[in-house]
């Protein structure tokens, strides 16, 4: 997973801060190993964050503060945030990585073979879970993902938003070869048999 550089800008500023209650080595030593943000904690943080108009939503809201405040202080020292007299955020830049469509979703496949234990999803439902690596990995700017049976052709949307690098295992030949067509062979396909069906 390789993340975008100015959300790695951002982390690398938290890593230098410290949370406002530690008052001795012993609590500091406690935060690094359990509580200490990784990279993409930290980046679903600022994505979770990203949308709120004012510290007061933050105030409202059930996070950490000890981490959220250096979080944003990190934010505030890249300039990716500033916080006015109102209290109310002022975002430069630090955008999500949003799916667009394109419009041309993939068909679901209409030929499931019980053997391989087939039950392809509709084109809505596979769109959903695209949207939902946009979410996990909000920040990301290029990651490979093992996907097991592609019955519901996933690895040709995600393929799609040139974020998301797909490696298929997968043994149903009409399957690979809608993948290879839809990719024009641009997605690697390990045609291994998990379930020793043959």
């Amino acid at each position: 997973m390789i993340f975008r550089d100015d959300i790695i800008k951002c982390y690398n500023n938290y890593m230098t801060l410290n949370p406002l209650d530690i008052t001795n080595k012993k609590q500091y030593t406690t935060w690094l190993k359990k509580y200490q943000l990784n990279l993409l904690s930290y980046s679903r943080i600022v994505w979770e964050i990203r949308d709120l108009k004012s510290i007061y939503e933050i105030i409202k809201s059930d996070f950490d503060y000890d981490n959220l405040y250096i979080v944003i202080e990190s934010l505030i020292n890249t300039n990716f945030l500033k916080i006015n007299n109102n209290w109310d955020f002022i975002w430069s830049w630090l955008e999500k990585n949003i799916f667009k469509s394109d419009n041309k979703i993939v068909d679901i496949f209409k030929d499931p073979n019980n053997n391989y234990n087939q039950f392809p999803c509709n084109k809505d439902s596979r769109i959903k879970r695209v949207k939902l690596f946009y979410d996990f990995f909000p920040y990301v700017k290029e990651m490979n993902i093992w996907i097991l049976w592609d019955d519901d052709l996933l690895a040709v949307e995600l393929f799609k938003t040139w974020i998301y690098n797909p490696i298929v295992y997968e043994i149903d030949e009409k399957i690979i070869s809608i993948i290879n067509k839809e990719t024009e062979n641009k997605i690697k396909i390990v045609n291994i048999d998990f379930l020793n069906k043959e």
